[in-house]
């Protein structure tokens, strides 16, 4: 499997990002519709795991 890195302006929009691994062929998608101090701590948690 080819690995690149990815592109210099990602991520193309500003928001809050966890970045795992750039390589991995997995990527995971969560939208939270609240803003960044009313997420509940276990949902930060359970993200960020």
């Amino acid at each position: 499997m080819l690995k690149v890195n990815p592109h210099p302006d990602y991520p193309p929009e500003e928001g809050r990002y966890v970045r795992g691994n750039d390589h991995s062929p997995v990527a995971v998608a969560i939208i939270l519709n609240r803003d960044a101090e009313k997420i509940p701590p276990d949902i930060e948690l359970l993200v960020r795991i």
